[in-house]
Parts: structure tokens; sequence; C-alpha cells
């Protein structure tokens, strides 16, 4: 369910529910602290250094991305059985704003009507009944 609101203050809103939240990248760490940078760099460091070249683009790319697509496929099969519901209102002016709040299934489509309504009506603080607020971006 979306719907679009201009609030009194002439910004439009859009507010939306939905099921699924896609996992946010996560950066992982190399984990080899081998090379110490207060160290002097001598021979010994080469053969170290390779390993870091050869193993870089696992680290940064392919981990990670492994990382996020098996997130994403328990995120996605854990969404089709589980109550949990996401509500956001965004607004995609010049200075972007997005409030975020969780919700049950039963109660998505009410949180959607009651944030709409009170963006539409100027409201400072929004606080729909039988939702949980997030965080404002």
């Amino acid at each position: 369910m979306e719907r679009s609101v201009r609030g009194p203050d002439g910004r439009d809103w859009v507010v939306h529910g939905y099921r699924f939240r896609r996992p946010p990248w996560r950066q992982l760490g190399s984990g080899f602290g081998l090379l110490d940078p207060d160290e002097g760099f001598g021979l010994v460091y080469v053969p170290l250094l390779l390993v870091y070249v050869v193993l870089a683009p696992l680290t940064l790319v392919v981990f990670p991305l492994v990382v996020f697509l098996a997130e994403a496929a328990v995120r996605a099969a854990w969404s089709l059985v589980a109550s949990p519901r996401w509500v956001e209102a965004v607004h995609e002016g010049p200075a972007f704003s997005r409030m975020t709040w969780v919700t049950d299934a039963g109660h998505e489509q009410a949180v959607v009507e009651q944030v709409s309504r009170q963006l539409e009506l100027g409201y400072d603080r929004v606080q729909p009944h039988r939702a949980r607020f997030l965080g404002f971006r």
C-alpha cells in the first residue's frame, strides 16, 4: 500500500508499507593485520604483500557479496511467514528525509493511513498507534 501526501509546509511525502527489507551492505575487514605500518618494510613482507594482492578481490568483493546475498535470501524467506511490516515516509526534496516504523501485518494499513494523515496535518512528531519508531534519516 502506498499513499502520497503534501504537508502544510509544501513538502511531498510518499508513505508505503512493505514486508521485506533488504539487508544493509556490510563492510568486512580483511582480518589479516600482518603488515604493520610502524614496522620497516623489508624483504620478509614481499610474500605477504603478494598474498594481500591475491586475496584483496575475495575479501573486498566476493565475501561481502556472498554474505549480502545469503542474508537477503534468508530475509526474503522469513518475510513470507513472519508478521513484522515496515512503514516508511519518504520526502525526496532538497532536504531528503526518511522515517521508518515497524508494526505487525494486521495493522500495516492503519499505520500507513495514520502516518499519511499526520504528515498531511503537519504534526511535529508523527506517532501512529501500534507501531514502533525505528529512526529518522
